[in-house]
């Protein structure tokens, strides 16, 4: 016997994509896969099942931050953590090879740092995995990764230096990185 797969969770987040981000045109490369073009730029979902297949993720390739750029993490976001049928039958959505609240805290932590001092440049995401992250940053012309772990009570930030690293400039960052884990826990895990 055959078995066929639905992929109902991939066509109703493909809807609400295309609907929200303004003359996008929608691809179907295969049956799990579609893909949104915005203009020159696009965003592929794939839809995956587990291995009883009862229930679907949906992997986003975003290179362009399209998503972030039209405001629609929240909305994945509701999509993944709704109460209907078919958000039961959603595992986990990831963009770009985070989960969506993970990308949500991505930004949230780049603003806390913009906020904390005008000396931060965000420089890039070097590693990420689904609730873990890398990532590069400046402090004036001081580089240093930034670790992020998005467990489910807790977030936890951490930061590697170069052992050059002077230890006023460390003791600043390292008081930052408190603050930030702070301000970060409260928006997304206390209160939940």
């Amino acid at each position: 016997m055959i078995e066929v797969k639905e992929y109902k969770v991939l066509e109703y987040v493909v809807g609400i994509l295309k609907k929200a981000i303004a003359d996008s045109k929608v691809e179907k490369k295969s049956e799990g896969v579609s893909v949104i073009k915005d203009g020159n730029d696009t965003i592929q979902l794939e839809q995956i099942f587990d291995n009883i297949g009862n229930t679907a993720s949906i992997l986003i390739t975003d290179k362009k931050e399209i998503i972030f750029s039209e405001d629609l993490l929240e909305t994945l976001l509701d999509i993944q953590e709704g109460g209907s049928d078919l958000n039961q039958q959603i595992s986990k959505i990831v963009i770009n090879d985070l989960s969506v609240e993970t990308e949500i805290i991505l930004h949230a932590v780049k603003d806390c740092f913009d906020n904390l001092s005008s000396s931060y440049e965000f420089v890039k995401t070097s590693e990420k995995e689904i609730h873990k992250l890398a990532i590069q940053f400046k402090f004036g012309d001081h580089k240093f990764s930034l670790n992020l772990i998005n467990e489910p009570a807790v977030i936890n930030l951490t930061a590697d230096f170069a052992a050059t690293l002077d230890p006023a400039v460390k003791k600043t960052i390292e008081g930052d990185v408190v603050k930030a884990q702070k301000a970060i826990n409260m928006l997304f895990k206390e209160g939940k």
